[in-house]
Order: C-alpha cells, then sequence, then structure tokens
C-alpha cells in the first residue's frame, strides 16, 4: 500500500535517514573536491622528463609549484632551492631563493617581475604567465627562509653599501649580498678588498662563526655573478 508524503514523515527514523543521506552527499561531494584539488596540485608539480633535462635540476631539487605561459607551455618552475624561468624555447634561467629580493605580480600586464639581489641597479627579470596562482605566498616563504639579516656598513669610512646575509637552501652556505651607495665601484679591486674586510668585520661583530675552507662566505656585487670570497678580495 502507498503511503502519502504526510504519513512518510511520520514513520520513526525517517528524518534521521533523509538527513543521513544528505550528509552522505555533502561528504562525497567534499571527498571529490579535495581530490580534484590534490591532482591539480600534482599535475603542477609534475614536470616532463625533457624539462626536467632542460632544467638541469640540482640532487634533492624537488618541484613544488609551476606556472604556465599564454601559449599554455610551462614558463617558470620553483623548487625548493631555486626559481626557474623560461628564456627560450629550450633556454631556462635559474637564480637561486638566497639571491631574490621580491617577486609581484603586474595584474594588468599578467607578467611575474623577479628582482634580484645586488648591485646600484638590481636585475629584473619578466615572466608573462596566465596567472601567478600561489607563487607570490610560496616565494615569500622561500625567500624569507634564507634571510639572516642587512646591515649598512662603511668599508673606507665614507661611503657606504648595504650588506645583506642570505642562506642557501640545504646547503645552509652564507653569501653577503653587496649593493653599493654614495658611487662605490666594486669593480675596483682596491674597493672590493676594502669590502671584504668590512664584512668579515661585521661578521666578528656579529659573532657569525668563520666557515671552514671548504665552504667559505662569497661577497656577491651583482646576480649571475662569480661569486667572490672576502679572503681572496685584495
Amino acid at each position: 500500500m502507498a503511503l502519502p508524503a504526510r504519513s512518510r514523515a511520520r514513520i520513526p527514523g525517517a528524518r534521521a535517514i533523509a538527513a543521513g543521506r544528505v550528509a552522505s552527499q555533502i561528504s562525497s561531494r567534499l571527498r571529490g573536491w579535495f581530490v580534484a584539488r590534490w591532482q591539480r596540485a600534482a599535475r603542477g608539480r609534475t614536470v616532463p622528463a625533457e624539462l626536467r633535462a632542460q632544467l638541469a635540476l640540482s640532487r634533492g631539487e624537488r618541484v613544488l609549484a609551476a606556472g604556465h605561459g599564454r601559449d599554455g607551455h610551462c614558463a617558470l618552475i620553483a623548487t625548493n632551492r631555486a626559481l626557474h624561468h623560461r628564456t627560450g624555447p629550450d633556454g631556462w634561467s635559474r637564480l637561486g631563493w638566497e639571491l631574490i629580493a621580491s617577486l609581484a605580480w603586474d595584474t594588468a600586464g599578467g607578467r611575474l617581475v623577479i628582482t634580484g639581489l645586488g648591485g646600484p641597479a638590481p636585475l629584473q627579470a619578466v615572466v608573462p604567465l596566465r596567472d601567478c596562482g600561489s607563487l607570490l605566498e610560496l616565494a615569500e616563504e622561500r625567500i624569507t627562509h634564507t634571510r639572516l639579516g642587512c646591515w649598512t656598513v662603511m668599508p673606507d669610512g665614507q661611503r657606504r653599501i648595504l650588506a645583506e646575509a642570505r642562506q642557501r637552501p640545504v646547503t645552509g652556505e652564507l653569501l653577503w649580498i653587496v649593493s653599493p651607495r654614495d658611487g662605490l665601484d666594486l669593480s675596483d679591486p682596491h674597493v672590493r678588498g676594502q669590502v671584504g674586510r668590512a664584512v668579515t668585520q661585521l661578521r666578528d661583530e656579529l659573532g657569525i662563526p668563520h666557515p671552514s675552507s671548504a665552504r667559505p662566505d662569497h661577497v656577491v656585487q651583482r646576480v649571475r655573478r662569480v661569486a667572490v670570497p672576502p679572503s681572496a678580495a685584495g
């Protein structure tokens, strides 16, 4: 015998059964949402073998996020050690987190602006992307992790430099990023010697242990230039 709709509502436990079905549906939808989100994140961290070969990732270097250009091709890879961005069909540029000042998203132009440390005019790289996703948050966390401090130093007693101590991810290698002020020319060997001695004195005042010969401190004038050990600067 068919029961009218009102009679069904009076059946003991009917509401509990209905609520259980709704809860089950919600739970199923949530599981589906989390699975889809995880799959999207996993796809973002998956790098084809051919691309890995182009990047020449270091041993133990893990991909954390990827950014795609307007053409749909991968244009940027963020790892636990560095930021890699495409410079051509098969060309990539690598910048360690310890050498990056900041990342900014140009909403109007749809571009990620990467600003490097060091030099009188900090280097910048511009990478067009479809969107920046969570790259800014990721970069802030990775960059902050490398920062040890920033100080103004006067190597010749008159003119200033900005000396920032950074630590390389994983290896813990200490770098001193030097940005000259007041017209100091770091290409001058005499000035470089003064800077090296000033940084060494600053390190001693701060109580930072001297590095071993196997892993020396470096003074870096500009991004992408060969690092100069303070002991060899003069």
